[in-house]
């Protein structure tokens, strides 16, 4: 029989977010704003939309949400789950 301790006083702070492909400018925008937050989920629609034809665009805001990703790992924050375009983020301990 395993015992698991139970934790009855943690307390989380979580952001998510699904604003239609505006996440490219939150994220620009907004990036030190996540401190006060143990968890961050967004869906991010913004490479979505893109007509594969459209590939200059597709390159670049390919290179926006790999700046994203490495602003967020420098800031202590986890990628620890992607499904489709939902991606989600733990504060590192």
């Amino acid at each position: 029989i395993r015992r698991h301790k139970i934790l009855t006083d943690a307390e989380y702070r979580y952001l998510k977010m699904d604003i239609e492909g505006a996440e490219l400018a939150l994220f620009q925008q907004a990036m030190n704003d996540f401190a006060g937050f143990d968890f961050l989920a967004v869906e991010i629609d913004f490479l979505a939309p893109i007509p594969f034809r459209e590939l200059k665009l597709r390159v670049i805001r390919i290179g926006y949400m790999r700046k994203i990703l490495r602003e967020l790992k420098n800031d202590g924050w986890d990628l620890v789950h992607v499904e489709k375009s939902n991606f989600f983020w733990s504060k590192a301990a």
